[in-house]
């Protein structure tokens, strides 16, 4: 080995996992369950659906409320994020809270594609 030359250093798996608590647990360590291109798809068009509900709220014509529900269904499919605060709001009813998953279970397989290896 030359002076100066760093040595590559591999890292074998750790011995015991990751605590829950620890940084890295939390974060990159989750497969995303869709693409990169389609999350960003997902991601603007949620949020053009929440605008136009947003706008639907004030203008005739335009149901309003489910324009951004469903804006914030397809934004939850992209974000887990979103997905865990949909749920968190939900949870008072259980009703909504079943269609809602439901509708994002059947969307995720629509958009669930092949899994990279």
């Amino acid at each position: 080995m030359t002076p100066g030359a760093e040595q590559a250093t591999v890292i074998d798996e750790p011995s015991s996992p990751p605590s829950p608590a620890a940084p890295s647990a939390r974060r990159g360590l989750r497969r995303p369950a869709v693409s990169p291109w389609l999350r960003a798809a997902l991601l603007t068009l949620g949020g053009a659906l929440i605008a136009v509900g947003i706008a639907g709220l004030v203008l005739p014509g335009i149901q309003g409320v489910l324009t951004i529900l469903a804006g914030l269904v397809v934004v939850s499919l992209a974000s887990h994020t979103a997905h865990k605060r949909m749920r968190r709001g939900l949870r008072r009813w259980p009703r909504a809270l079943d269609a809602y998953e439901g509708m994002r279970r059947r969307l995720r397989r629509r958009f669930r594609g092949r899994r990279r290896p």
